[in-house]
């Protein structure tokens, strides 16, 4: 069945999100002029960055590893899904029986699918197989934009999820774009996405964008840090260290700026922690923790050990459209890691607001920046795109 035309959805008319348009549009006027890139590594004065590294330039502009000009469709979602309103945890899990559910096209808002006016929970699920598509393939969820609030599901384990449902904060401006774990999709078997969606008013469902499963052609990161950590608001140095009692924290999503998830308004400090296990820890080479922008300052330790930060001079602009990209060596890897990183905000929006996070080899990473950036060039689409808001 031949998809209608993808809708923009309208605006909510929510303060906050008016200013993330606006602060939307000022990154797209940045990205067409070109920023400046900088490696940090504060160390020692004696053991800077190699030179290869502080001299690349510019920035890779992307919020993940795998842009729409470095990706490789695997599996289009585009088209029929099972729909169903109400809400119910036992949707996600892969065996779930959907038979009686409706069918509705995706992306479409819901509102042109028969549910007129619904506000409320409502969920999408999709069943496919990849033939014998190696399960260990690192591959990317693309979802487009969902108005307002997401959880998605892969074979029953949680893959990402932007937006706060309580205290409600939407998120139908950004897309979807979730890692794939290793090894969770199945070869030569059914596979399951379901999508949990909440939608508070007006338009409502996976609204507008480029739905399906892909692999990136840029090299591969040691390990993609987005999606879920650990953040706390407040000031604890003891919060740097890999065993620090995380009781108090809740979980939220990186990249996207903490207003967006339930921190309305905080301005101040704020602590992200994210912690990962490697089965073969390198012995020997240069290392990228990569966390993208950050507004306003920083601070991030690897297991304990301060590898960068980035700070302000004073009475000097906030150096939020800097990409944070810190040079660290292989012996500071483990079988298990913890990385810390304390953030303090000014004002505005607050956060790890923008990607790619992760780390990469140093050589790879060189690789993704002068990809990234042959991907991000002007063409007569993207300049139309960007004229349009898409």
């Amino acid at each position: 069945m031949k998809n209608e035309p993808k809708e923009e959805p309208r605006s909510k008319g929510k303060e906050f999100n008016k200013g993330l348009v606006g602060f939307s549009v000022v990154a797209a006027v940045v990205t067409m002029l070109g920023t400046n890139f900088h490696f940090f590594n504060f160390g020692s004065d004696t053991d800077p960055a190699p030179a290869r590294l502080r001299d690349a330039s510019p920035p890779p502009n992307v919020s993940h590893f795998i842009t729409d000009r470095t990706q490789a469709l695997i599996y289009d979602l585009n088209g029929s899904w099972k729909f169903n309103t109400g809400d119910d945890l036992s949707w996600a899990t892969a065996d779930f029986d959907d038979t009686g559910w409706v069918e509705i096209e995706a992306p479409r808002r819901w509102e042109r699918s028969g549910f007129k006016d619904y506000d409320g929970f409502a969920w999408y699920r999709r069943s496919f197989d990849l033939g014998d598509l190696d399960p260990n393939k690192r591959l990317y969820l693309r979802l487009g934009q969902i108005d307002d609030v997401d959880e998605t599901y892969i074979n029953g384990q949680k893959v990402g999820g932007l937006g706060h449902v309580s205290p409600y904060s939407t998120a139908w401006e950004w897309e979807r774009i979730y890692s794939i774990p290793s090894g969770l999709l199945k070869a030569n078997g059914n596979n399951t996405i379901a999508i949990r969606v909440y939608d508070a008013e007006l338009d409502g469902g996976i609204v507008r964008g480029e739905l399906g499963i892909f692999a990136s052609t840029v090299p591969d990161p040691l390990i993609d840090l987005s999606g879920s950590w650990k953040f706390q608001t407040g000031d604890d140095l003891a919060w740097k260290e890999p065993g620090a009692d995380e009781t108090e924290f809740s979980s939220t999503y990186v990249p996207m700026a903490w207003e967006s998830q339930g921190f309305l308004r905080y301005d101040g400090t704020a602590w992200y922690r994210k912690s990962f296990a490697l089965s073969e820890p390198p012995a020997v080479g240069t290392y990228i923790l990569i966390l993208g922008m950050i507004d306003d300052r920083d601070e991030a330790f690897l297991n304990g050990t301060r590898v960068g930060f980035t700070d302000q001079p004073e009475d000097a602009e906030s150096p939020y459209n800097i990409v944070r990209a810190y040079p660290f060596d292989a012996e500071l890897l483990k079988a298990e890691n913890t990385i810390s990183v304390r953030v303090h905000d000014d004002g505005g929006i607050g956060g790890i607001f923008r990607g790619p996070i992760g780390i990469m080899e140093a050589e790879a990473y060189e690789i993704f920046v002068e990809q990234s950036n042959n991907a991000n060039q002007p063409s007569f689409r993207r300049t139309v795109d960007w004229l349009l808001g898409k």
